[in-house]
């Protein structure tokens, strides 16, 4: 095997480690301003004379059609909505639409080529959890800080590779000098595959109005948007 095999092998995993910690993130300031946009979107209303009540009992329906079709987790897909709009539930009863499907990392289709990858890195696990499953750590004489260490990463790994975030199952296994699976090249064209279809989730996720108003740095950009939804929602 080519040197240079396994140093592409080591860059994508890499990247996609990155992507991930992107989404984490993107994620999180999506939920903190969500309720920022609620709270600016009432007062922006009120200051400008919006009958929000009356505007929802008048396009009830729409909005009814907006509620139901929110996508529950345990759902496989989300159902499409009118006019290419989506729903966000970011507070309990609080709704921001985005103008774009709402992203989801984890993608509930496998091909052929992720239940492949799925196997390998089972066999993975499966190494991970001979030497760090809480079983194997009680019988071992060492000191209870380490046990703590050790089940902790044994619970981080069934994460990993129940989310297939396998790049942190290679990691805890380098760790504890565990060998990672050989087939670099495969690993490789599938961790590409990954990066590329979660860069295409952080991109929708960025055009959410909640990504979209924690952008906004003053205050004609926050009506601007504020009018942006107005008008796809209800259409003013």
């Amino acid at each position: 095997m080519a040197a240079s095999t396994k140093l592409k092998w080591r860059r994508a995993i890499n990247q996609l480690k990155y992507l991930y910690e992107e989404f984490d993130l993107i994620t999180q300031i999506c939920k903190e301003s969500g309720s920022e946009f609620e709270v600016y979107y009432r007062k922006y209303c009120a200051k400008n004379g919006v009958d929000i009540d009356g505007l929802n009992r008048q396009h009830k329906e729409r909005l009814d059609s907006l509620y139901k079709n929110i996508k529950k987790p345990e759902a496989a897909a989300p159902p499409e909505l009118p006019d290419d709009l989506e729903v966000q539930e970011v507070l309990p009863g609080s709704l921001v639409l985005s103008p774009s499907r709402e992203p989801e990392i984890h993608d509930p289709e496998h091909s052929d080529e992720d239940r492949e990858m799925h196997e390998i890195f089972s066999k993975l696990f499966k190494k991970i959890a001979v030497t760090l499953h809480p079983d194997k750590v009680s019988s071992m004489d060492i000191s209870p800080f380490l046990a703590k260490e050790m089940i902790d990463a044994f619970k981080s790994a069934r994460t990993a590779f129940d989310e297939r975030r396998y790049f942190d199952l290679v990691e805890i296994a380098e760790r504890y000098r565990i060998p990672p699976p050989k087939n670099y090249a495969l690993q490789h064209k599938w961790f590409q595959g990954e990066s590329d279809r979660v860069k295409d989730v952080i991109s929708r996720q960025k055009n959410t109005y909640n990504y979209l108003f924690s952008e906004c740095s003053l205050e004609s950009d926050k009506e601007e948007l504020i009018r942006d939804f107005l008008r796809r929602l209800f259409g003013i």
